[in-house]
């Protein structure tokens, strides 16, 4: 070590409450998970409603299927989003 003082951008400094420099790709990721590499998506044709009059059914179907999406309060917010959405749909 030199004797010359160290700065708090100083990675070279340690002793208590200092740790050693990392590399960003050594980094946690937020919410305390390690990076598991790159995500691929998979697209999927789920049909759709056959006429007009289905398209509100259909889409309150696919909002409460957990497995094809999961939002919060689902039993609530999978109606309440297949109704606002279901006239602008159908035109």
């Amino acid at each position: 070590m030199s004797d010359a003082p160290s700065t708090p951008n100083d990675t070279s400094a340690t002793g208590p409450g200092t740790a050693p420099a990392t590399d960003a790709a050594d980094a946690p990721t937020p919410g305390g998970t390690e990076s598991r590499g790159p995500t691929g998506i998979v697209m999927m044709n789920l049909g759709g409603p056959k006429s007009l009059d289905e398209v509100n059914p259909f889409l309150k179907k696919l909002f409460a299927d957990r497995e094809i999406i999961q939002l919060p309060f689902q039993d609530w917010l999978g109606p309440f989003i297949a109704d606002r959405r279901t006239k602008s749909v159908q035109q």
